[in-house]
């Protein structure tokens, strides 16, 4: 089961629990922010082996890294 599965149970419950829906929260929270961070350093390696040229054609075609 995974975390968004583990909130839906908890809200599916017949007697929800607060503070065990707000714990799954931050367990999602925190896994979001893992992917973040991640995706982040993904980046800067990539950028680190790329030259400038290669970079800003990377760019161009439309292959940025997130938003």
């Amino acid at each position: 089961m995974d975390a968004q599965d583990k909130l839906q149970e908890l809200y599916d419950a017949d007697k929800q629990d607060s503070a065990a829906i707000n714990k799954q929260y931050k367990v999602i929270e925190d896994l979001r922010r893992q992917m973040v961070d991640n995706s982040v350093e993904a980046h800067n390696r990539i950028n680190s082996i790329l030259t400038k040229e290669q970079r800003e054609k990377f760019r161009e075609q439309g292959r940025g890294y997130g938003p």
